[in-house]
């Protein structure tokens, strides 16, 4: 056993804990920042009238975040946040459809029927 007084430990307890201490400060805002970060997924599908044909040219909004249909019926939005959201589809300033949808991480695929 070795004879340390605790004042040559406390000494050396100041510059031995710096590191640790900034690293803990560290890990601490790294975490903050992570779960600060909103989540986004990517949502497509394909948009189809009653009779089952394509829905081609219309606008799809979700969160915001508008896109057309091209002549298949088909849309993309990327960068949608996570969570519920509110799906617009109108077109020439009609709306079509509107209800919500609960949007999940990764890419996701939201096919609509129109009424």
């Amino acid at each position: 056993m070795t004879n340390t007084t605790n004042r040559e430990l406390l000494a050396h307890w100041p510059t031995a804990g710096r590191p640790v201490r900034a690293l803990c400060v560290g890990l601490v805002l790294l975490i903050v920042v992570m779960h600060a970060q909103v989540r986004f997924s990517i949502v497509f599908g394909t948009i189809t009238l009653r009779n089952n044909q394509p829905a081609a040219g219309v606008s799809v909004s979700l969160a915001g975040n508008l896109a057309y249909t091209d002549n298949a019926g088909r849309y993309r939005i990327d960068k949608v946040p996570v969570g519920a959201q509110e799906m617009l589809i109108s077109s020439g300033g009609k709306v079509l459809f509107k209800a919500k949808v609960n949007i999940s991480s990764g890419t996701q695929r939201i096919d609509q029927k129109l009424p």
